[in-house]
């Protein structure tokens, strides 16, 4: 019998990975990792009221927790009914968080943040002639290759703290059986989260399976040998990538 995979999404994130998880015959156990504090600056609401009053172009969407802290912000009320700014975003559930929020949204790309550089055009200028401006609310701990890129390409990028996320404790028994092999893989879903797991012991039969490429550097950088990269950020991807390692069908 397989062993269970362990889940390390934060807290109301993990129930659609465990539930692929299921569907592909594993055991899932869901133990947050990280958990988040939405950021209430001032320069974060008023960034968030310039999009609602036409101040921006694109709005930049990166995960599902940058629409869950905007929509916190008494500015959200602000936005139009009628969206005057496009929306691109990371992944189909980012995508879909933002539609259930109200928005219209434009570009979605695949894989990590980074992947988002290939669906915008080079050297976007307004009708005024100056470049696009966007605004890229984000986690603290975001790299910040995305934010070059874009500025690289022509565009005026604004950069506000959305959340800031923290690691957590684990409890004794997941530090204990990912020491004695207790997980048969652990899935990572960001670089922060790889980071803790390479503060504790890991036995040699587990396997690991991250999100996407940062989360694969960040594991290189600490030595930890990962098993497979899942193809683009969904939960289906991320059991789809597990279901390869441990050799189950993929349906």
């Amino acid at each position: 019998m397989t062993a269970p995979v362990l889940v390390t999404r934060p807290e109301g994130r993990g129930a659609g990975l465990v539930a692929e998880l299921n569907a592909r015959g594993f055991e899932a156990v869901h133990s947050p990792f990280t958990e988040f504090s939405f950021e209430t600056d001032a320069d974060l609401r008023d960034a968030l009221s310039d999009l609602a009053h036409g101040e921006f172009d694109w709005l930049l969407l990166t995960s599902v927790t940058t629409v869950k802290a905007l929509r916190a912000l008494p500015e959200w009320s602000e936005l139009p009914a009628v969206q005057e700014f496009k929306a691109a975003a990371v992944g189909e559930a980012t995508a879909a968080a933002a539609r259930e929020a109200g928005l219209e949204v434009e570009t979605i790309a695949q894989g990590s943040a980074a992947s988002l550089i290939d669906v915008f055009p080079v050297n976007q200028q307004g009708g005024d002639g100056l470049a696009q401006r966007i605004f890229y609310p984000v986690s603290s701990a975001a790299a910040p290759q995305l934010e070059l890129a874009l500025r690289m390409a022509g565009y005026d990028v604004q950069r506000e703290t959305a959340y800031r996320p923290k690691t957590i404790p684990q409890p004794r028994d997941v530090i204990d059986n990912l020491a004695a092999g207790g997980f048969s893989a652990v899935v990572a879903t960001s670089p922060m989260i790889v980071r803790a797991l390479s503060q504790l012991a890991i036995h040699e039969s587990t396997k690991l399976v991250v999100i996407g490429k940062p989360s694969e550097e960040a594991a290189i950088s600490v030595n930890l040998p990962v098993a497979a990269v899942a193809k683009d950020p969904s939960d289906r991807a991320l059991a789809e990538a597990v279901a390869e390692v441990l050799g189950k069908d993929t349906e």
